[in-house]
This record gives structure tokens, sequence and C-alpha cells, in this order.
């Protein structure tokens, strides 16, 4: 049994660290946010997910990512050039920071897909994916929220830290 188990420590010694895979959605809140106004608004924002979310997801496991202009002086949010709700796959977008529980990074389209921190370290590696999207009913209201993801990045973090 003694040699079992020190064979099994050693063969997971040897194997690579697995990456974690996360995405990153354009999240729109629809729905009557200001009670004097009969037109429904929308609230711009973003979410992250370790895989396509269901409905479950969006609902109880994750939080909402404010949109931001400007994310210096320690602002926590997200600021995103050319990220789009729009359906059907038509996003494009080419900068991405993100300043949450994960950290803070930016994306850039034309650095070859690398995203890195303050310091400008590499930290992981995404490609603009709009293939998914949702559409789900936050209880109580009728309204949904909306999202269409833009990244599918590959690092060593993932989206628990910014959900928890």
């Amino acid at each position: 049994m003694r040699f079992h188990i020190t064979s099994l420590v050693a063969t997971a010694a040897l194997l690579p660290l697995a990456k974690a895979d996360f995405y990153i959605y354009a999240v729109g809140i629809f729905g009557n946010v200001d009670p004097e106004s009969p037109t429904a608004n929308i609230l711009n924002g973003y979410g992250f997910f370790n895989g396509p979310p269901s409905c479950d997801d969006v609902i109880n496991h994750y939080i909402w990512q404010i949109s931001s202009e400007d994310l210096s002086g320690g602002r926590s949010g997200v600021r995103c050039e050319g990220c789009s709700l729009g359906y059907g796959g038509d996003v494009e977008p080419t900068e991405l920071e993100w300043n949450n529980e994960m950290g803070h990074f930016t994306w850039y389209l034309n650095r070859n897909g690398d995203f890195v921190d303050t310091d400008d370290v590499v930290k992981g590696n995404c490609v603009v994916d709009g293939s998914d999207s949702f559409d789900c009913v936050i209880p109580p209201g009728i309204t949904p929220d909306k999202g269409i993801s833009q990244l599918f990045c590959t690092s060593d973090l993932n989206a628990d830290a910014v959900n928890n």
C-alpha cells in the first residue's frame, strides 16, 4: 500500500498544473428600474462564469459587475471597448479591463489576446467568443437579464473568486 500511495504522489507531481477557463459576458438587466418611467430601462454590466451559464447560475451563482469608464484609483468594475449585447455572435471587443476580486487585469486583442496585470505581466490569454447567450428572468421580476459572451479566457485564474 505504501508503494502505491508513493507512486501516486510522484505521478501527480509530474502532471502539469491544469489551467482554468472562464468566460466574460456583457449583461443587460432589462426592467423598469425607474418606477416613474413607463419604459424599460437597461443597466449594462458584466458577468464572469467558469463555463456557459444556466439560468440557475445567472440567478444564484454570479455577482453582477458594473460597467465603468474609469477603473483607476482602485475603482472596481469592467471597462470594455467594443463589447456588445448584440445577439448572434456580433461582438467585437478590442480591449477589456476588469478590476474585481479576481484582480486588476487588461486584455488586448492586439497583443495576441493576452491579458496582463497592472505590472504588465501576462496572466492568461482570451479569444473573442460571442457564441453563447442567456435570457433569464430573475425573481420576483418579469423582465429578463440578458447576456452574451464576449471573451473566453484560459489562465490559472477562474470566475470563482468573483462570484463567491
